[in-house]
């Protein structure tokens, strides 16, 4: 409950203007990011960037020790991270968490063929 409690309220809201502005407005057509936006939103990205890596230090999930609701949730936007031009060249945890969830076939291709 605690990373999906931390999630909701601080990384949540400070990965989303990057995805939105990168991912989603180029997506639907909504025009060119909102430069501004991010640099002002930037700070909150690494403040909280920055407890995310700590806490990945050694380990290679959230909680409890194992893949749990709280690694899907916390980066089902951060997964996008390159697209969405997240500055994550400081947080080599977070990448590396986000790369061995890419690796699991259900997240790496969510959307099944009909």
């Amino acid at each position: 409950l605690r990373w999906l409690s931390w999630n909701d309220g601080h990384w949540a809201p400070a990965v989303a203007p990057f995805y939105f502005e990168h991912v989603i407005k180029s997506q639907f057509g909504l025009g060119p990011p909102d430069q501004a936006l991010l640099s002002a939103k930037t700070a909150d990205f690494v403040r909280f960037a920055t407890v995310l890596n700590g806490h990945l230090s050694g380990r290679e999930h959230l909680a409890c020790g194992r893949l749990t609701i709280a690694d899907f949730q916390a980066a089902s936007m951060a997964t996008h991270w390159r697209q969405a031009q997240m500055p994550m060249n400081d947080y080599p945890n977070i990448v590396r968490w986000l790369e061995g969830l890419n690796r699991l076939p259900a997240w790496a291709n969510p959307w099944p063929e009909e």
